[in-house]
Protein backbone atom coordinates (compact mmCIF):
# COMPACT_ATOMS: atom_id res chain seq x y z
CA UNK A 1 0.00 0.00 0.00
CA UNK A 2 1.00 3.63 -0.38
CA UNK A 3 1.40 4.15 3.37
CA UNK A 4 3.83 1.21 3.64
CA UNK A 5 5.84 2.49 0.68
CA UNK A 6 6.05 6.00 2.12
CA UNK A 7 7.12 4.66 5.52
CA UNK A 8 9.72 2.41 3.92
CA UNK A 9 11.08 5.25 1.78
CA UNK A 10 11.36 7.41 4.90
CA UNK A 11 13.40 4.68 6.54
CA UNK A 12 15.65 4.39 3.46
CA UNK A 13 16.10 8.17 3.32
CA UNK A 14 17.40 8.05 6.90
CA UNK A 15 20.07 5.60 5.76
CA UNK A 16 21.03 7.86 2.87
CA UNK A 17 21.15 10.88 5.21
CA UNK A 18 23.62 9.01 7.38
CA UNK A 19 25.76 8.35 4.31
CA UNK A 20 25.66 12.07 3.44
CA UNK A 21 27.74 12.75 6.55
CA UNK A 22 31.44 12.53 5.60
CA UNK A 23 32.42 11.57 9.17
CA UNK A 24 30.29 8.42 9.07
CA UNK A 25 31.95 7.19 5.88
CA UNK A 26 35.44 7.29 7.44
CA UNK A 27 37.14 4.13 8.65
CA UNK A 28 36.70 4.86 12.36
CA UNK A 29 32.91 4.71 11.94
CA UNK A 30 32.89 1.50 9.89
CA UNK A 31 30.14 -0.09 12.00
CA UNK A 32 27.89 2.96 11.68
CA UNK A 33 28.49 3.03 7.92
CA UNK A 34 27.56 -0.66 7.76
CA UNK A 35 24.40 0.06 9.71
CA UNK A 36 23.50 2.91 7.33
CA UNK A 37 24.01 0.58 4.36
CA UNK A 38 21.79 -2.04 6.01
CA UNK A 39 19.14 0.62 6.70
CA UNK A 40 19.02 1.23 2.95
CA UNK A 41 19.28 -2.41 1.84
CA UNK A 42 16.98 -4.35 4.16
CA UNK A 43 13.77 -2.51 3.23
CA UNK A 44 14.73 -2.77 -0.43
CA UNK A 45 14.98 -6.52 -0.02
CA UNK A 46 11.39 -6.63 1.24
CA UNK A 47 9.77 -3.99 -0.99
CA UNK A 48 12.41 -3.68 -3.70
CA UNK A 49 10.41 -3.82 -6.92
CA UNK A 50 8.13 -0.96 -5.93
CA UNK A 51 10.93 1.23 -4.58
CA UNK A 52 13.87 0.74 -6.93
CA UNK A 53 13.21 3.71 -9.22
CA UNK A 54 12.78 6.16 -6.33
CA UNK A 55 15.85 4.85 -4.55
CA UNK A 56 17.82 5.02 -7.82
CA UNK A 57 16.97 8.71 -8.17
CA UNK A 58 17.95 9.34 -4.55
CA UNK A 59 21.23 7.49 -4.97
CA UNK A 60 22.17 9.34 -8.18
CA UNK A 61 21.40 12.64 -6.44
CA UNK A 62 23.47 11.61 -3.40
CA UNK A 63 26.47 10.62 -5.52
CA UNK A 64 26.42 13.72 -7.72
CA UNK A 65 26.03 16.06 -4.75
CA UNK A 66 28.53 14.69 -2.21
CA UNK A 67 32.12 13.86 -3.19
CA UNK A 68 32.61 11.29 -0.43
CA UNK A 69 29.62 9.13 -1.39
CA UNK A 70 30.68 7.07 -4.47
CA UNK A 71 32.41 4.41 -2.34
CA UNK A 72 29.55 3.87 0.14
CA UNK A 73 27.01 4.02 -2.70
CA UNK A 74 28.98 1.27 -4.48
CA UNK A 75 28.91 -0.70 -1.22
CA UNK A 76 25.11 -0.34 -1.15
CA UNK A 77 24.86 -1.69 -4.71
CA UNK A 78 27.23 -4.58 -3.98
CA UNK A 79 25.52 -5.40 -0.66
CA UNK A 80 22.18 -5.56 -2.44
CA UNK A 81 23.60 -7.83 -5.13
CA UNK A 82 25.69 -10.14 -2.97
CA UNK A 83 24.26 -10.22 0.55
CA UNK A 84 20.60 -9.74 -0.36
CA UNK A 85 20.77 -11.46 -3.78
CA UNK A 86 19.02 -8.55 -5.48
CA UNK A 87 21.04 -6.84 -8.22
CA UNK A 88 18.07 -4.77 -9.46
CA UNK A 89 19.20 -1.53 -7.79
CA UNK A 90 22.69 -1.85 -9.24
CA UNK A 91 21.33 -2.52 -12.71
CA UNK A 92 18.92 0.39 -12.43
CA UNK A 93 21.65 2.83 -11.30
CA UNK A 94 23.96 1.79 -14.15
CA UNK A 95 21.09 2.09 -16.62
CA UNK A 96 20.31 5.56 -15.31
CA UNK A 97 23.93 6.66 -15.75
CA UNK A 98 23.83 5.21 -19.27
CA UNK A 99 20.68 7.19 -20.08
CA UNK A 100 22.26 10.48 -19.01
CA UNK A 101 23.25 12.78 -21.81
CA UNK A 102 27.05 12.91 -22.03
CA UNK A 103 26.95 16.67 -22.69
CA UNK A 104 24.85 17.22 -19.55
CA UNK A 105 27.37 15.26 -17.50
CA UNK A 106 30.14 17.44 -18.92
CA UNK A 107 28.43 20.54 -17.51
CA UNK A 108 28.71 19.18 -13.97
CA UNK A 109 32.35 18.15 -13.54
CA UNK A 110 32.01 17.19 -9.87
CA UNK A 111 28.89 15.11 -10.46
CA UNK A 112 30.48 13.44 -13.47
CA UNK A 113 33.64 12.61 -11.53
CA UNK A 114 31.56 11.20 -8.67
CA UNK A 115 29.45 9.04 -11.01
CA UNK A 116 32.65 7.87 -12.68
CA UNK A 117 34.06 6.92 -9.28
CA UNK A 118 30.83 5.07 -8.47
CA UNK A 119 31.14 2.98 -11.63
CA UNK A 120 34.80 2.16 -10.97
CA UNK A 121 34.21 1.31 -7.29
CA UNK A 122 31.29 -0.93 -8.22
CA UNK A 123 33.31 -2.65 -10.95
CA UNK A 124 36.16 -3.30 -8.52
CA UNK A 125 33.84 -4.81 -5.90
CA UNK A 126 31.36 -6.64 -8.13
CA UNK A 127 32.12 -6.51 -11.88
CA UNK A 128 29.21 -8.78 -12.78
CA UNK A 129 26.88 -6.00 -11.66
CA UNK A 130 28.01 -3.75 -14.52
CA UNK A 131 28.49 -6.31 -17.25
CA UNK A 132 24.86 -6.66 -18.44
CA UNK A 133 24.44 -2.90 -18.81
CA UNK A 134 27.84 -2.01 -20.24
CA UNK A 135 26.44 -1.32 -23.74
CA UNK A 136 24.26 1.44 -22.25
CA UNK A 137 27.39 3.23 -21.03
CA UNK A 138 29.21 3.14 -24.36
CA UNK A 139 27.67 6.41 -25.56
CA UNK A 140 29.85 8.16 -22.99
CA UNK A 141 32.99 7.07 -24.87
CA UNK A 142 32.05 9.42 -27.72
CA UNK A 143 31.67 12.44 -25.46
CA UNK A 144 34.31 14.98 -24.59
CA UNK A 145 34.26 13.91 -20.97
CA UNK A 146 37.58 12.57 -19.74
CA UNK A 147 36.52 11.37 -16.25
CA UNK A 148 33.72 9.21 -17.65
CA UNK A 149 35.84 7.83 -20.51
CA UNK A 150 38.59 6.99 -18.04
CA UNK A 151 36.09 5.33 -15.70
CA UNK A 152 34.65 3.24 -18.52
CA UNK A 153 38.15 2.11 -19.47
CA UNK A 154 38.73 1.08 -15.85
CA UNK A 155 35.36 -0.72 -15.75
CA UNK A 156 36.18 -2.65 -18.92
CA UNK A 157 39.56 -3.53 -17.41
CA UNK A 158 37.88 -4.86 -14.26
CA UNK A 159 35.45 -6.89 -16.37
CA UNK A 160 38.35 -8.39 -18.34
CA UNK A 161 40.22 -9.26 -15.16
CA UNK A 162 37.09 -10.88 -13.73
CA UNK A 163 36.45 -12.79 -16.96
CA UNK A 164 40.00 -14.11 -16.93
CA UNK A 165 39.51 -15.24 -13.34
CA UNK A 166 42.70 -13.80 -11.96
CA UNK A 167 43.97 -10.78 -10.08
CA UNK A 168 45.63 -7.84 -11.83
CA UNK A 169 49.39 -8.27 -12.30
CA UNK A 170 50.24 -5.52 -9.79
CA UNK A 171 48.27 -7.26 -7.03
CA UNK A 172 49.70 -10.72 -7.73
CA UNK A 173 53.26 -9.35 -7.71
CA UNK A 174 52.64 -7.71 -4.34
CA UNK A 175 51.27 -10.95 -2.95
CA UNK A 176 54.22 -12.92 -4.31
CA UNK A 177 56.54 -10.54 -2.48
CA UNK A 178 58.02 -9.14 -5.70
CA UNK A 179 58.30 -5.39 -5.86
CA UNK A 180 60.16 -2.98 -8.07
CA UNK A 181 62.73 -2.50 -5.28
CA UNK A 182 63.45 -6.26 -5.21
CA UNK A 183 64.22 -6.46 -8.92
Amino acid sequence: SMVEEDFTLMYIRCGFQLLENPAIVRAEFRELKGTAIDIVCKPLQLYGKQLVSGVTTTMIHLVTKFEHTPAPAAEVLVTMAQKFKSPALGHEVVQEVGRMEPDDLGRDPTGCRNLSNLLVETAELCPELLQPNLPLLMSHFDADNYPMRSALSAVIGELLVAAMGRKPAAESEEQDGVTDADE
